[in-house]
């Protein structure tokens, strides 16, 4: 348990408040538009959830959105449609816009960012009571998405700004149920092991 809190010393992972909100945003703006050409700004900022990794100084070093199913039609489904890619009882939600520092992305100093916010994804998700995660994920993406369990559907699309994305999926219940009992590191982190810098709304402040 020490060893696996070492790697996110330092870091809080969090669901941002109202005035966290806009540095999510900042921090995405500036990494989108340097990296990307586009800030990735729409107008499902506005309903969205956004989680954030932030640092001691309280500056936003991570940030991701998660759009709940309340607000479908999904950005993805301009592009896709979900009959029959999910069963007719789910409660799905879209993940976007992941990004990170680029002095954080490394695996240094002991430090896994990538996987805290993966943590964090999951945790709000089954609060949430979502069964289902759903992304277009760019080709950086696309490996960290697979280790952290999402499977990469058969449908690739020529986002207008992004370029080819991959739709992948994460089947929340299935998944922890196959791999609860796991030994590997990464599933023992994401489905077994409490965080206490992992915090959910309830829990913030």
């Amino acid at each position: 348990m020490a060893a696996t809190q070492r790697l996110f010393e330092g870091l809080t992972f969090k669901v941002a408040d109202d005035s966290e909100r806009e540095r999510a945003l900042d921090l995405r703006r500036h990494i989108y538009l340097e990296e990307l050409g586009d800030p990735g700004i729409d107008d499902f900022d506005r309903v969205a959830a956004h989680l954030i990794a932030v640092d001691r100084e309280g500056l936003a070093v991570a940030a991701l959105r998660v759009v709940g199913p309340r607000y479908r039609p999904f950005d993805l489904e301009r592009f896709v449609r979900l009959e029959g890619v999910l069963p007719n009882d789910s409660n799905p939600a879209e993940v976007s816009r992941f990004c990170i520092k680029r002095n954080r992305r490394a695996v240094h100093r002991g430090q896994v960012v990538h996987l805290g916010m993966l943590k964090l994804l999951y945790e709000f998700a089954r609060q949430q009571h979502i069964t289902d995660l759903l992304v277009l994920a760019l080709p950086s993406l696309q490996m960290l998405y697979e280790v952290a369990f999402f499977v990469p559907l058969d449908i690739s699309v020529e986002h207008p700004t992004w370029g080819t994305v991959r739709v992948m999926r994460l089947d929340i219940a299935q998944t922890r149920s196959a791999q609860e009992k796991s030994r590997h590191p990464i599933a023992r982190l994401l489905f077994r092991t409490h965080l206490p810098n992992v915090l959910l709304p309830e829990e913030v402040g």
